[in-house]
């Protein structure tokens, strides 16, 4: 059963016929969490960046905060540059600094076969 707490934000993210469920941590970044909550449910196409994580457009306009490099397999992180959610397939250690805002905690081993352009929803 996914609850909601006041520290974390849990959320099914549907793509093709897989089903992962989400982990957004209030405390690394509460505007953040708060604001990706606010825009809820949503279905777009899911875009795969280098093998090496897939991204969606949040349409949020948040700012950075307490960015970091370092990522590991099934980190989600927010990029305020170009507004998107990035959630990682494998770890990476990346040239332009992110925002942590948590992980994957179900079905992660399945993380890599979301292909270009599946169609998502995202949703509590």
């Amino acid at each position: 059963m996914n609850t909601t707490s006041v520290s974390k934000l849990i959320l099914n993210f549907d793509v093709s016929d897989k089903t992962f469920e989400l982990q957004l941590k209030k405390h690394l970044a509460p505007s953040i969490v708060n604001s990706i909550q606010k825009i809820l449910p949503m279905q777009n196409n899911v875009r795969v960046m280098s093998k090496f994580t897939l991204y969606i457009v949040l349409k949020i306009n948040e700012g950075m905060t307490k960015t970091i490099t370092n990522f590991k397999k099934c980190d989600i992180a927010y990029n305020s540059l170009n507004d998107t959610m990035h959630i990682f397939m494998i770890d990476a250690n990346m040239s332009q600094k992110m925002t942590l805002i948590g992980k994957i905690t179900s079905n992660c081993e399945r993380i890599s076969e979301i292909k270009d352009l599946d169609k998502f929803k995202l949703y509590c």
